[in-house]
């Protein structure tokens, strides 16, 4: 009797081994179902600039960190720059494409229309249709924390008059002074002396926001949509 028993335990001990082995393959599926997720969030961060507090090399444009408090990060150049000096493209309020010879006042779209409160990420906002959904004009709310939270000096970097911005954790973006492009002659003007930087906020039908600076000061103020401002995007 004895004997049948211990038989038959193992029998018993050999079939559960076999089951654990059969159930270990659904084991080994899990395990490659987590490595499988741990490579998609790696891909998908590595699609967003990293953030740091200058500029590393001269892979531009970086997103750079000034410590404020939204935690709204600032391009390191103006769209169509390669450098932060260079001063880049100029547009015109709501339109994403750069102002070129013969487009005045008279050829301007959006004088008097009414094409939304906020224009950044729209089909309007010349710094997503250029450099994609991360990027966004700035918004006055954002350009207004820039002035409120950051230190400004006048300054030359690489031979072009502007502003250093330095935010309280000791990142910087450099300003160029780029003047602008006039809507009713399509001339340049003011280059080295002032900046003119557009937001995504308008002023009614006729105006839109813009970051404005000279040597000693900086402020927000607006503009006629007709000019040909850059644009320094933004990003969170």
């Amino acid at each position: 009797m004895k004997l049948r028993l211990v038989i038959l335990l193992s029998y018993l001990s050999l079939a559960t081994m076999a089951f654990a082995q059969t159930s270990g393959g659904q084991i080994r599926r899990h395990r490659k179902k987590q490595s499988s997720t741990v490579r998609y969030r790696s891909v998908t961060q590595s699609n967003v600039p990293p953030k740091m507090l200058s500029c590393p090399n001269d892979n531009h444009p970086h997103m750079i960190d000034l410590g404020l408090p939204s935690g709204t990060k600032w391009a390191c150049c103006n769209l169509g720059a390669s450098t932060p000096e260079q001063r880049g493209d100029y547009y015109r309020w709501g339109e994403t494409k750069p102002v070129k010879e013969g487009d005045t006042d008279a050829t301007y779209p959006y004088k008097n229309v009414d094409i939304g409160n906020n224009i950044a990420g729209t089909k309007y906002d010349a710094a997503t249709a250029n450099w994609g959904a991360f990027w966004r004009m700035p918004t006055e709310d954002q350009i207004m924390e820039l002035v409120d939270n950051c230190t400004y000096k006048w300054t030359m970097q690489n031979g072009q008059e502007g502003v250093e911005v330095t935010g309280r954790n000791g990142g910087t973006i450099f300003l160029p002074a780029s003047g602008y492009r006039n809507y009713s002659s399509g001339s340049f003007s003011n280059i080295g002396s002032s900046g003119y930087y557009w937001s995504s906020s308008p002023c009614g039908t006729d105006q839109g926001g813009i970051l404005y600076f000279h040597s000693s000061s900086w402020y927000w103020n607006y503009y006629t949509r007709a000019f040909g401002f850059p644009v320094r995007p933004v990003a969170k």
